[in-house]
């Protein structure tokens, strides 16, 4: 009985072949449009899920073009002033590269970032040194992630140190956090 239904099948493929490979080729359009679907939307949902005020978190971005996460700096002062129902603003200044001198060492960095000293309340990180809360209190101070700090230090403690950024800024290291938690 088996055996009649796919020699029945054969049959039929064989005899109507373009409206057979017209029915696959849709069918796996449609398959890999649905897994392509399915990976854009898990990927946008998926940003900053180790934040746990991520439902509360929103990003203003420059434009939306390629999403830059930097935006004038009167942006921020004027969101506090002028919208007092936000829980927590903070502003976030993207590099794409820089110099970071560590001693005679240099370091070419691909991507950096400035952030006011709102940021450690707005996004969670785990602290290996450093007090999250007074970490950016100052201008030129830095948190460095805990890969960064082994390659600029090595085994040495990296609290309290001084690199120096584009030749231009001397910046005072006053914390660490750990590796894989923030990308801009």
């Amino acid at each position: 009985m088996l055996r009649n239904i796919f020699v029945t099948a054969l049959r039929n493929i064989r005899r109507h072949f373009s409206y057979t490979l017209l029915n696959v080729l849709g069918l796996t359009l449609g398959i890999a449009t649905a897994i392509i679907i399915f990976l854009v939307v898990r990927n946008e949902l998926s940003y900053d899920r180790y934040n746990h005020k991520a439902d509360r978190t929103y990003r203003v971005t420059l434009n939306a073009i390629d999403f830059n996460p930097s935006v004038s700096m009167a942006i921020t002062p004027a969101m506090r002033n002028d919208f007092p129902e936000l829980e927590q603003v903070t502003q976030v200044w993207y590099q794409s590269d820089g110099v970071v001198k560590v001693g005679e060492q240099r370091y070419n960095e691909k991507g950096y970032c400035f952030a006011d000293e709102h940021f450690m309340d707005v996004f969670d990180h785990r602290w290996l040194e450093g007090n999250p809360h007074s970490a950016l209190s100052a201008p030129n101070e830095v948190v460095l992630t805990e890969s960064t700090a082994h390659k600029y230090f090595g085994k040495a403690d990296a609290m309290g140190k001084v690199i120096k950024l584009d030749n231009q800024y001397d910046l005072k290291v006053t914390g660490v956090i750990k590796d894989g938690q923030f990308n801009v």
